[in-house]
C-alpha cells in the first residue's frame, strides 16, 4: 500500500507541474521582457539626417517602435510634431540639449507620443494646428529622450494587407518617413527613414527545440534503464547529470540575455532583473540539488530535476518570440539567444517528461523492495533443517525416571 501511495503522489506532483506549465506561461511571458522591448518582425532604419545637426544623433529603438534623440550640444535642437508640414516654426514638440530635454505641453504630439497606440489629446488641443506659443515641461535632466513617433512605425495591431497575404516575404511597409528638426540658425533638417517587414526563419530553431526535448527524455529514460540493468543505485545516470547541468547553465544564460528597460514606463530595472534572475537561479539550484540526489541514489532526484524542467520550460516560453520573430532586442548575438531559448524550452520540457516516466516506473531500489524472497537451494534447506534439529535436541528437557513402586 505504501508503494502505491508513493506512486500516486509521484503522478500527482508531475501532473500539477504540467498544469502550471500550461496555464502560467502567458503571465510569465508578460513579465519577462523589459516593457516594450519585445522581439518584432518590423525592421526600421534611419537613412539620412540632412543637413547634419551639430552634436545631435538619432537612432531607432524598441524594434523600431521608438526613436531616440541624443544631444551633446549647448545649442538646443527643436523636433517638430505632426502639424509641421513645411519649413517654419509651426508645432515645436521637443527641445533637447546637453542640459536636458523639454516637451511642449501645447502640442498634440506630447500626448499622441505617450504610448505606441497613441494617447488621448486634451479637448483644448483637438483642433490645434500647432500655431500657439509653446509651454515647455522638462522631462529629462540629460540630453537623451525616446518617444513613440507614429510616423516611423506601423500603428495597427494587424499587419499590412501585403504582409497578411504573403508573410514569408520581405515587404517595404513605410517608404521615406520624415521628421523635421532645427538647431539654432541652421537650415531645417529632415530625418528620413524606412520601415520593412522581415519574416523570421523559425524552422531550424523549432527543430533544435525538439532535439533538446528528445535529448532530455532520452537522458531520463536511458539512465533509468541502465540503472535497472546493472542493479546499482544511481548508476547509468551520467546523461541525466549532463542534461541537468546544461539546463541550469542555459537558464542562467537566458536571464543574462534578457533585454533591460530603457525608460521608467517599461518597468523598473529591479523588477525586470528579478523576473529573469530569480527563476533562472531557481532552475540552476534545483538542477544542482537533483544531481546531488542522483549521486546519493535518492528518489528525490526525480522531483528536483522534474521541477527544474517544468520551471525552465515555463520561463523559457516567455522568450519564444525570439524564435518566431526576426528582430531581437536581447543582449548578445541573435543565434546565441535563439539557441539558448531552444535549449531552455526543449530540454526543460524533455526532462520533465523524462522524470514523469521515471516516476511511473519503479526505481531499482523499489524493485528490490517488492521482489519475492529467493527460495533456498536443497543444500541450504538441508543445512537449515539440520541446524533446527540440533537446536531442538539441545532444548529438549531430560526424561525423568519413573518412581519405584512401593510394596
Amino acid at each position: 500500500m505504501t508503494l502505491l501511495l508513493r506512486r500516486f503522489a509521484d503522478v500527482v506532483v508531475m501532473a500539477l507541474a504540467l498544469v502550471c506549465l500550461v496555464i502560467g506561461g502567458a503571465d510569465v511571458a508578460a513579465a519577462h521582457f523589459g516593457g516594450g522591448r519585445e522581439p518584432s518582425s518590423y525592421r526600421g532604419e534611419i537613412t539620412s539626417v540632412s543637413p547634419a545637426l551639430d552634436g545631435v544623433t538619432f537612432r531607432l529603438t524598441d524594434a523600431a517602435d521608438r526613436i531616440e534623440v541624443r544631444s551633446t550640444s549647448r545649442t538646443p535642437v527643436i523636433v517638430y510634431g505632426y502639424q509641421h508640414k513645411e519649413p517654419g516654426d509651426r508645432d515645436p514638440y521637443l527641445k533637447a540639449s546637453v542640459d536636458g530635454v523639454w516637451v511642449n505641453t501645447e502640442s498634440q504630439a506630447a500626448y499622441l507620443n505617450a504610448s505606441r497606440m497613441g494617447g488621448d489629446v486634451p479637448a483644448r488641443l483637438a483642433d490645434d494646428r500647432g500655431e500657439g506659443a509653446p509651454v515647455w515641461k522638462k522631462v529629462s535632466d540629460t540630453g537623451v529622450y525616446r518617444w513613440h513617433d507614429h510616423r516611423i512605425h506601423w500603428m495597427l495591431p494587424e499587419p499590412p494587407a501585403a504582409v497578411s497575404d504573403d508573410p514569408g516575404t520581405e515587404h517595404h511597409v513605410i517608404r521615406d518617413w520624415h521628421i523635421y528638426a532645427t538647431q539654432g540658425d541652421r537650415p531645417e533638417s529632415t530625418i528620413t527613414g524606412q520601415l520593412y517587414w522581415v519574416p523570421a526563419s523559425p524552422a531550424p530553431w523549432w527543430l533544435a527545440t525538439a532535439g533538446f526535448g528528445l535529448a532530455g527524455v532520452v537522458a531520463g529514460v536511458a539512465g533509468r534503464r541502465s540503472a535497472l540493468t546493472n542493479g546499482s543505485r544511481g548508476a547509468g545516470d551520467a546523461p541525466l547529470v549532463v542534461a541537468a547541468c546544461v539546463l541550469g547553465a542555459a537558464a542562467i544564460g537566458q536571464a543574462a540575455l534578457t533585454p533591460l528597460p530603457e525608460d521608467a514606463y517599461q518597468g523598473s530595472l529591479g523588477f525586470v532583473l528579478a523576473s529573469a534572475a530569480v527563476p533562472a537561479l531557481a532552475v540552476a539550484g534545483l538542477c544542482a540539488l537533483g544531481v546531488a540526489a542522483l549521486r546519493r541514489g535518492s528518489a528525490a532526484a526525480r522531483y528536483l530535476i522534474g521541477g527544474a524542467g517544468a520551471l525552465a520550460a515555463l520561463q523559457g516560453t516567455s522568450d519564444l518570440p525570439a524564435i518566431t520573430r526576426s528582430q531581437l532586442e536581447h543582449t548578445g548575438p541573435e543565434w546565441l539567444v535563439r539557441l539558448i531559448v531552444a535549449c531552455v524550452v526543449g530540454l526543460g520540457l524533455g526532462l520533465l517528461i523524462g522524470m514523469v516516466a521515471r516516476s511511473v516506473r519503479r526505481t531499482p531500489q523499489e524493485t528490490r523492495d517488492v521482489r519475492s524472497v529467493d527460495i533456498a537451494s536443497d543444500e541450504e534447506l538441508a543445512e537449515i533443517t539440520s541446524g533446527l534439529a540440533v537446536r531442538g535436541t539441545r532444548r529438549a528437557p531430560p526424561r525423568r525416571a519413573a518412581p519405584e513402586q512401593q510394596v
